[in-house]
């Protein structure tokens, strides 16, 4: 087991055979829209950070996880439990297609940090085969199967490679959804952005465009980023 990440009202822990807590997920789950969410569901738990978080911004929300490993949904499990949200945090071992394929639940939220590599030469370390290529989880799986237990007003919300941004506004335009909200994320001031958060949902509205920078060019995370993760880190 490796050492724990401490947040300032809870603490993951960690394994080897799991990905450990990264900005990427912290960013996500701190920038997401929480207005009038009640019920959630995050698909690919890991370590749990990501359900964990959005416990702790709203004390109205009942969240449901799934994951498809093993060792990560007992990590997720594990991590729940010793919350202080154990009450309104859920973890289930089960696939995306069956999970849909079983559900009568509308889900006001429903977030992802997905797999990001498609078409690309996959790792032979199972865990991080399943965590980074998309084999196992298709973004269009993700779209098109979410939409169909996702509530009237909710939303989906994702991270992704900025490479895939063309093919991921194609597969809205052909599910019938709308971006709502869209985080251009750039690593440093003067780099390309890297990374996007992007919300969607039913109705077409014009979307809200934020830019993020996530480090200053010392090294230290921009004034932004810090301002959105400081109820969690310790050392903001």
């Amino acid at each position: 087991m490796s050492l724990p990440f401490r947040f300032k009202e809870f603490q993951v822990q960690q394994a080897e055979n799991v990905f450990k807590v990264g900005t990427d997920a912290c960013i996500l789950a701190a920038a997401v829209n929480q207005e009038d969410v009640l019920n959630v569901l995050e698909i690919g738990s890991g370590t749990g950070v990501i359900s964990l978080m959005i416990a702790q911004r709203n004390s109205n929300a009942k969240i449901t996880a799934i994951e498809i490993q093993e060792s990560a949904y007992q990590l997720s499990k594990t991590n729940f439990a010793q919350s202080p949200w154990n009450d309104r945090l859920n973890v289930l071992h089960v696939s995306w297609d069956k999970y849909v394929n079983s559900q009568i639940q509308e889900y006001d939220l429903i977030i992802s940090n997905p797999p990001y590599f498609t078409n690309s030469l996959q790792n032979n370390i199972e865990h991080k085969r399943i965590a980074r290529h998309d084999a196992l989880l298709p973004l269009a799986d993700i779209i098109n199967s979410g939409k169909k237990i996702l509530s009237p007003n909710g939303k989906i919300a994702l991270i992704l490679p900025m490479s895939r941004r063309l093919n991921f506004l194609k597969l809205l335009e052909l599910a019938n959804l709308f971006e709502h909200r869209f985080f251009e994320i750039h690593p440093k001031p003067n780099s390309k952005a890297n990374r996007f958060i992007s919300e969607i949902g039913f109705s077409q509205i014009n979307p809200l465009a934020t830019k993020l920078i996530v480090y200053s060019d010392l090294n230290k995370l921009s004034n932004e980023t810090t301002t959105i993760l400081k109820p969690f880190y310790l050392h903001l």
